[in-house]
């Protein structure tokens, strides 16, 4: 049937043929055939269907099998949680896979039928093949990726890490924190004890509360605590109640505690019930991400957080960023996927099953290699972030057009 609606399409164009009937063959190619690209949607949809529920239900089966509490069996409200906490992980990877199937099944059949032949022998371009298919990818990944973002979104709403914590933050130039534990819901941290040094490395001021807060607009406030102030050569820092700043004293006016200094014993000892200090600022937000590993970070939690994340140092801020790149690229793998999957089909003489074999099993074994070598390429800071995980599928593209032009089969048949 599929034949026969090829044939009537060029045929209606060739009927009112009279002297030059190239220019008329020439209209009927560059005519959309609907029916045509209709029946190749069609096809690819259903077959990215059965890979993708083939797939989810693998990963679900496993899951299942290896649940013996029977956690996920017993409460079916829990099923958006099994969703999300299951599969989600996996959607990316199983988007890329049924794109790529997908696309290597519809030609498969359609060969197998003389279809891909007789779309070729009629004139349709292959290029609205393509398209067809590259388009019905393009909308698979973005459904894939809308879901993705709100099920993100919501998980950072739902735990945005609510548990609290014991917190360090230790960046070199505003000191040592030591928090007893520190909840990011609130931004509140019980027991702190803060070390701040001089540029010299000596003891500059400690400070010990029962309590603190941190807001962006104030920043932080101490509660029921004590500040030490030790002598150094700018002077003896203490905390200024007018401008919420530290004031400098004179060195001259503790000259007798010169020995004390060389001691490293405080030479002010000042009590307080509540304290700003502006020119602490140091932001904590950060470092409450370090705690997590950036492989299992969200895009959500990295846009959120990017712009604090430079006050870090270099080597800790490039495995983030490598992520947050790799994130944004990560959302056309399927796209990719189909491409290259029509680079391997889209041919008027179809490739040996044994060289696609081939072919397939090379690209994705140095695909592997060159993503992994990336990994730590990218997160020690040694390449860009974008060109580091751009690099594994610039490899993989290269790799398949090599493999196929060396068999010399990497030509198509028909106007393209």
């Amino acid at each position: 049937m599929f034949k026969h609606i090829l044939f009537h399409i060029v045929g209606v164009y060739e009927i009112g043929a009279s002297s030059n009937d190239i220019e008329i063959k020439k209209t009927a190619v560059n005519k959309i055939p609907i029916l045509v690209l209709l029946q190749w949607g069609k096809s690819w949809l259903c077959k990215y269907a059965l890979c993708f529920v083939f797939f989810v239900s693998i990963i679900t089966i496993f899951t299942v099998s290896e649940d013996s509490g029977g956690a996920w069996l017993t409460d079916i409200s829990q099923f958006g949680t099994f969703i999300q906490v299951i599969i989600d992980p996996f959607l990316s990877m199983i988007n890329s896979l049924s794109c790529f199937l997908a696309t290597l099944l519809t030609f498969f059949f359609f060969e197998k039928t003389r279809e891909w032949s007789a779309v070729l022998g009629c004139g349709v371009s292959p290029g609205w093949i393509a398209c067809v298919i590259l388009s019905m990818s393009l909308f698979a990944s973005a459904m894939i990726q809308l879901h993705l973002a709100r099920s993100a979104s919501q998980s950072v709403k739902e735990s945005d890490l609510n548990e609290s914590f014991p917190l360090q933050i230790n960046n070199g130039t505003d000191g040592v924190w030591y928090f007893g534990s520190f909840s990011p819901k609130t931004m509140e941290g019980q027991g702190l004890q803060l070390y701040l040094n001089d540029q010299d490395g000596e003891s500059c001021l400690r400070l010990r509360c029962e309590r603190t807060t941190w807001s962006i607009e104030e920043g932080w406030t101490f509660y029921n605590g004590i500040w030490w102030a030790y002598k150094t050569k700018r002077g003896v820092p203490i905390p200024d109640t007018e401008t919420l700043g530290i004031k400098w004293l004179e060195s001259e006016q503790f000259e007798l505690f010169d020995e004390l200094r060389e001691k490293n014993v405080p030479v002010r000892k000042l009590p307080f019930d509540e304290l700003v200090v502006a020119d602490l600022r140091v932001n904590p937000i950060p470092y409450v991400f370090l705690r997590k590993d950036p492989k299992l970070m969200m895009l959500q939690e990295l846009d959120k957080n990017l712009e604090e994340f430079e006050m870090l140092e270099p080597r800790l801020l490039h495995p983030f960023l490598y992520q947050y790149a790799k994130l944004w690229v990560g959302k056309a793998n399927g796209l990719f996927a189909t491409v290259i999957g029509l680079l391997l089909m889209m041919r008027a003489i179809p490739l040996a099953n044994g060289v696609l074999i081939v072919t397939i099993l090379c690209g994705s074994i140095i695909f592997f290699l060159s993503y992994e070598f990336c990994d730590l390429l990218g997160e020690r800071g040694v390449l860009n972030p974008w060109l580091c995980s751009m690099l594994p599928y610039l490899t993989l593209l290269i790799t398949v057009l090599g493999l196929l032009a060396s068999k010399s089969i990497f030509k198509f048949r028909g106007k393209t």
